[in-house]
């Protein structure tokens, strides 16, 4: 049974995604400093998360016509070129 932990929540933009955390059955196996490091490492995922949200919605609108929201030449090609190969 675990008797000391730490957690520190992952934050993308102003929504909680998560949360990360240790556990050890004794607190002195918790290293000090392990909150600190903990929410640094809790920080730096919501970064990756937000980072790879955002290549993802920039990939999204660079295949779409902003006006409509139709495919736009640049997905043409590219599914053109899936297809042939």
């Amino acid at each position: 049974p675990y008797r000391s932990g730490v957690a520190a929540p992952i934050a993308v933009g102003p929504l909680l995604w998560g949360a990360i955390g240790a556990a050890a059955s004794r607190p002195e196996l918790l290293a000090p400093g392990s909150e600190e490091r903990l929410a640094h490492l809790a920080e730096l995922v919501g970064v990756a998360i937000a980072n790879a949200d955002a290549r993802r919605q920039l990939a999204a609108q660079a295949a779409s016509d902003p006006l409509t929201g139709l495919p736009n030449r640049r997905a043409l090609e590219e599914r053109l070129e899936e297809a042939v190969a």
